[in-house]
């Protein structure tokens, strides 16, 4: 990717510190298709950099451009149903952060959803947990999808924000999950 004209500084070292790992992990997932991984992943920077500005918000750059890459993985295997050979277990993040979040999330997450505002609880409940759908519940709560999204947004933020102080969440030089303390 040499011509970055108008590409966003954070968005470039972001791609500059993970391009080589997720194109790797691209490759060990799709077995069939040698071009495909690349292909992929100029979609994944391009995806980045139609972010702009807003991808100085992302704080886990990494996790960001793996779970567009494994979206857009998603996308293609529905679109030639079942031609692409995707290796199920293999569609995660690098092991040791992963574990890290895993834990996180059974150690403090069920405390601070307990924590957060019902409206907040409810969001993301049913949309991020139970997979609900943002239209559906749109429709089942009289709201217009992008009033979802919105707030969707913001419970997640607010949900993040109270993980973070609540349960001690440190980050390493990148912005990964370096640890935290697990709460009773």
């Amino acid at each position: 990717m040499e011509n970055n004209v108008g590409a966003v500084p954070c968005a470039l070292k972001a791609w500059q510190d993970h391009e080589a790992e997720l194109l790797s992990w691209l490759k060990k997932t799709i077995k069939h298709d040698n071009l495909l991984p690349e292909d992929l992943t100029q979609e994944v920077f391009l995806k980045l950099l139609r972010q702009r500005d807003g991808f100085c918000q992302v704080t886990h750059t990494k996790a960001w451009l793996f779970r567009v890459a494994k979206n857009l993985l998603i996308d293609q295997q529905r679109k030639h149903a079942g031609k692409v050979d995707i290796d199920e277990f293999s569609i995660e993040q690098p092991e040791d952060e992963l574990e890290l979040i895993d834990y996180l999330a059974q150690c403090c997450l069920p405390r601070v959803l307990s924590e957060i505002s019902d409206d907040d609880r409810a969001i993301l409940q049913a949309c991020d947990i139970d997979g609900m759908k943002q239209a559906d519940y749109a429709a089942q709560h009289g709201l217009t999808i992008t009033a979802v999204k919105s707030r969707l947004r913001r419970a997640r933020q607010r949900l993040q924000a109270q993980l973070q102080t609540a349960c001690q969440v440190q980050f390493d030089e990148q912005q990964h999950v370096a640890g935290f303390t697990a709460r009773d």
